[in-house]
């Protein structure tokens, strides 16, 4: 017979640093010792570690107590300490009692006991007087079942995975018991629909880790998927509860996301004329290698985009001046969903590190403001306002929290660099009267790309340098005629957006970062009116 302790069995208990726990009642469980032949009953520790391992030294006290004695402090072997049933040693001496280390912080208290009926408590000592240590602690009347496990898994595990693809979670169970822990469950188990356990720790010594490892293959539409999964061991005391766990609930969110490297294209008349002849704007996505363009979404909100971003969901975000919105857009079904309404003129979106957007808009006067929006839920925070952005008609975030200004009014035209969280304003750059910049990048460098339209070379990309601003013509002529927009990929080539390539039609150019050479991808088409243009990154999850 044995008991697991302590009780109830949903936690290990915790000692502080130098300290020592309440006195804990056992119950008497007495047998015979095979190697002395004497009444005895066998008590086996643990003291859990850190990090998967044993602690090591020091070795922790353990104390018993019978009856009204006192606790006495039970001494390594070959010594032993007697215990008395009777305060100050009067009374009854009951039982002598020594203690063995084993190896893994494993510890065998053996209480030789004379005169049963006692009323026993332990008491745990942690001699470690820089950190706390846990414990459980197993009494039976025989050695052998005194070695029994206590399982902690984590309570949850979460995925995240694109439509269709598979995602593979490892975490670690652990054994907090002082005998060895038996998985039984097997690789290829199906906790749920989804999710498939592909490696099994079949067996964790005490005071050690097995990595359980979890695939979960996603469908092909977006959603969230659980399964409770309880594992299957020899560990009979398990409970759902943190500490003494043997339940996981699995969780998965499907989302569908473009391919890494897609490009994005919002066009103010790819769509298709509404009832009074007037064409719609719409969303296209095109291939890089073929030039191939495909149609995401168009009309409904979206009917005069001005920017277009990435969501760090996979969604597409649309920047639409025609009713002051910023619109989500599924890249799959093209499904719309209105994110927040501003109450003045959109002009433009750049995309910030932790997830948020800022959104410029502009009211009747010129003046206009700055505000940070949470895409999930649509909060809105104010971040600049009046003449601190009077005339500006672009804005992107900087890598380190700073967002920049392109100011297209009246000249000079300025770029200017703003600290949102103290307002304060540097102009970086100014423009001469031959340039009309008309669109905004920045490099992964840092670098800040300006597409200018004005030029009598017929279109050109400057290169400012973020901390001189200094101007340096990147490339020119050739194709570039209006360029608009433009957008990075993760290697540094520059995308151009430009509304008549050559002097023709719109279309999309692939410019060298280094020097200027430029390419072709795709013209015509979905291609009209003024452009926006957004490219997935390659580090999206």
């Amino acid at each position: 017979m044995f008991h697991v302790h302590p009780r109830p069995q949903t936690a290990p208990l915790s000692v502080a640093a130098g300290g020592e726990s309440p006195l804990k009642p056992i119950d008497e469980l007495v047998g015979t010792d095979a190697s002395t032949g004497l009444d005895t009953m066998f008590i086996r520790v643990v003291k859990t570690g850190t990090g998967c391992a044993p602690s090591g030294a020091p070795d922790p006290g353990i104390k018993l107590k019978a009856g009204d004695g006192d606790p006495v402090e039970v001494p390594r072997f070959p010594e032993t300490a007697s215990i008395f049933n009777g305060p100050g040693g009067t009374g009854t001496a009951v039982a002598d009692a020594t203690m063995q280390a084993e190896p893994g912080d494993v510890y065998l208290v053996r209480a030789f006991v004379y005169t049963r009926g006692s009323q026993w408590k332990i008491q745990l000592v942690n001699h470690d007087q820089t950190t706390a240590h846990a414990f459980t602690w197993v009494v039976a009347d025989n050695d052998p079942e005194t070695r029994q496990p206590w399982i902690d898994a984590p309570t949850g595990l979460t995925f995240d995975v694109e439509a269709g693809q598979t995602s593979t979670q490892q975490t670690q169970i652990a054994n907090l018991g002082t005998g060895t822990l038996t998985i039984t469950d097997k690789e290829g188990t199906q906790p749920g629909p989804g999710f498939a356990l592909t490696a099994v720790p079949e067996e964790i010594e005490p005071n050690a880790c097995g990595d359980l490892e979890v695939t979960f293959t996603a469908p092909h539409t977006p959603g969230t998927s659980s399964a409770d999964h309880s594992i299957t061991s020899n560990d009979t005391t398990a409970q759902p509860t943190a500490g003494h766990n043997r339940q996981i609930t699995l969780t998965a969110t499907t989302t569908r996301r473009l391919a890494r490297g897609t490009v994005i294209v919002a066009a103010t008349k790819a769509g298709e004329p509404d009832e009074t002849g007037i064409s719609l704007g719409g969303v296209f996505r095109v291939d890089l290698a073929t030039g191939e363009q495909t149609k995401v979404s168009s009309g409904g909100f979206v009917q005069r985009p001005c920017s277009v971003l990435l969501d760090a969901d996979g969604t597409i975000l649309v920047g639409d001046d025609g009713e002051n919105k910023v619109i989500r857009v599924d890249p799959v079904t093209g499904e719309q969903s209105v994110v927040v309404i501003v109450s003045a003129q959109l002009l433009d979106l750049s995309g910030e590190a932790g997830g948020t957007i800022v959104v410029l808009c502009s009211d009747e006067f010129g003046t206009g403001g700055i505000l940070r929006v949470d895409p999930g839920t649509g909060a809105q925070t104010p971040l600049a306002s009046g003449d601190q952005v009077s005339g500006v008609q672009k804005i992107a975030a900087e890598a380190g929290g700073t967002i920049l200004l392109l100011k297209l009014g009246e000249p000079p035209f300025d770029l200017t660099r703003v600290d949102p969280a103290t307002g304060a304003q540097t102009i970086l750059t100014s423009f001469d009267e031959s340039t009309t910049p008309m669109g905004m990048a920045v490099e992964p460098g840092g670098g800040i790309l300006i597409t200018d339209s004005g030029s009598a070379e017929g279109g050109r990309v400057l290169r400012v340098d973020p901390g001189s601003g200094e101007q340096t013509t990147l490339s020119h002529g050739g194709l570039l005629h209006m360029p608009v927009a433009a957008a990075v990929e993760a290697d540094g080539t520059v995308l151009v957006a430009d509304m008549a390539v050559a002097g023709e039609e719109g279309g999309v150019i692939r410019i060298d970062p280094v020097s200027g050479t430029q390419t072709k991808v795709s013209t015509g088409g979905l291609f009209r009116g003024v452009l926006a243009i957004a490219v997935v990154p390659e580090n999206d999850d």
